[in-house]
């Protein structure tokens, strides 16, 4: 059985949720200064080895941040419905990401507005404008919520970045083909521009 092994990599603010998304047994607020664990997972008939990086919130921890950034393959940056300052990093973190990697794109990454659960659902308004809030200032991320009590999470985070990192591999090959492409050569491409 071949087993494809990917590097994922939490970010996000401290007492967000991350380690509680990680691991559903995770019932109490401890500080991460940084942890790793494994989870195995099938993802459309394929096997899939996940290193999950948990990162630690404090920024003062910058430098082993950097350190997990330029070793991971995925990105999840959480961030808490019920914190605006969380919400507010998302940018930060994201640029965190962006020079750790030294490019803007084609970078597999899901902003998970976690604590659902604290505010009641989706019916409270309060929900309703923060997941306004994020979708307005980043428009182009993937956005998932999720209450670190249900399990299920983490599996849907993965299953989204699986997705991103598949269509990002779809879009380089199409690339590669038209490149390689004997048609490539005619007067009627030369104008168009790829980027």
């Amino acid at each position: 059985m071949n087993h494809r092994e990917l590097n994922v990599c939490f970010l996000g603010n401290s007492e967000v949720g991350k380690s509680c998304i990680i691991d559903s047994k995770i019932n109490e607020y401890l500080p991460t200064i940084e942890n790793r664990s494994k989870k195995m997972m099938q993802i459309n008939n394929k096997f899939f080895d996940f290193n999950i990086f948990d990162t630690a919130g404090a920024k003062e921890l910058n430098y082993l941040i950097k350190n997990s950034i330029k070793q991971c393959d995925l990105f999840v940056i959480v961030c808490s419905l019920t914190d605006d300052k969380s919400i507010d990093s998302i940018q930060y973190y994201i640029e965190l990401i962006q020079n750790g990697l030294n490019r803007k794109h084609d970078i597999p990454m899901v902003i998970v507005a976690n604590k659902l659960d604290i505010l009641g659902g989706l019916e409270n308004p309060m929900v309703k404008n923060q997941i306004k809030k994020i979708n307005k200032k980043y428009k182009n991320s993937h956005c998932i919520l999720s209450s670190s009590k249900n399990n299920e999470n983490l599996n849907n985070i993965l299953k989204s970045l699986i997705k991103q990192v598949n269509q990002i591999e779809k879009n380089r090959k199409q690339l590669l083909n038209h490149q390689s492409s004997p048609l490539r050569n005619l007067k009627i491409f030369k104008n168009i521009r790829l980027f």
